[in-house]
């Protein structure tokens, strides 16, 4: 489990490295240690450190950006918001159907490294990059199943790392108040295939669990 939550937020800074045109490259994420969530991300514009933000940090100064990234040298606000809906309505996909992998990973770091915020496509290809980092980062944290699937380099069509990813909350808090391993009420989830999968027992989802959400 981690721990209870803070007030300020702190982030674990994690560097994803890439080469593109022949060039070293390394994009940031910032992940809040009160829930493992993408909250950030740092690249590179103009030979200035340019940092990212969810607009629900509120970051309107220089001074507060860089509590996230202490060598930011400009911000910019993220036009949508964190939730994956918003995610995957910018995106123009969704976590379904759109492939995980080393590979797509690569090639959307390189594609928003660096990338014009005014360029036609910013905003699709910004939420592209968001939605693979957060699921085989953030994802692949809380969940052993989704460290396995994202290594996977074609669409997953996988129901179940959705209803594990979606059900985090309620998971943790069925597993931490469990008697004597049974979890109470059930947790409906999915299998691959999308078929409804009740889950009564720590046993039945234990295999599948990283880190559980710090519940009360």
């Amino acid at each position: 489990m981690i721990r209870a939550p803070t007030n300020p937020d702190t982030y674990i800074l994690v560097e994803l490295e890439s080469k593109k045109d022949n060039n070293e490259i390394s994009i940031t994420l910032a992940l809040s240690r009160n829930d493992l969530y993408v909250v950030a991300y740092a690249d590179k514009f103009g030979g200035k450190v340019r940092g990212h933000y969810f607009k629900n940090l509120g970051i309107s100064t220089i001074d507060e950006a860089n509590k996230v990234f202490p060598n930011v040298q400009d911000f910019i606000n993220i036009t949508y918001g964190e939730s994956y809906n918003q995610i995957e309505s910018n995106a123009g996909t969704n976590r379904l159907s759109f492939p995980l992998g080393f590979d797509n990973l690569k090639t959307f770091t390189n594609k928003v490294y660096g990338m014009d915020t005014t360029t036609g496509g910013y905003s699709k290809t910004e939420a592209r990059f968001l939605l693979i980092a957060i699921q085989m980062v953030a994802e692949a944290a809380r969940f052993k199943y989704s460290q396995g699937r994202a290594i996977v380099t074609t669409a997953p069509n996988d129901h179940k790392i959705l209803s594990l990813e979606n059900n985090w909350g309620a998971l943790s808090k069925g597993i931490r108040n469990a008697v004597k391993k049974v979890i109470n009420p059930p947790i409906t989830l999915q299998y691959p295939d999308g078929k409804p999968w009740i889950v009564t027992q720590v046993s039945d989802v234990k295999n599948d669990i990283g880190l559980l959400k710090y519940v009360k």
